[in-house]
């Protein structure tokens, strides 16, 4: 599957526009820490992942 990245634009303005048409000028997150699955382990489905590592937003 291929998205270009033309499509993704157009996503993700739509999405902007419609935070802020809901009045949404910042966004509360409520954590800072997220699990992370290797890339080559994430989209196999034939076979369960090995553990998660953590990963952090403020890092990022």
């Amino acid at each position: 599957m291929q998205v270009t990245v033309n499509e993704l634009r157009v996503i993700t303005d739509r999405l902007l526009a419609h935070l802020e048409s809901a009045g949404a000028a910042e966004i509360e997150l409520e954590a800072d820490y997220y699990w992370s699955i290797p890339p080559e382990e994430r989209y196999d489905v034939t076979k369960d992942p090995g553990p998660p590592t953590m990963g952090q937003l403020s890092d990022d």
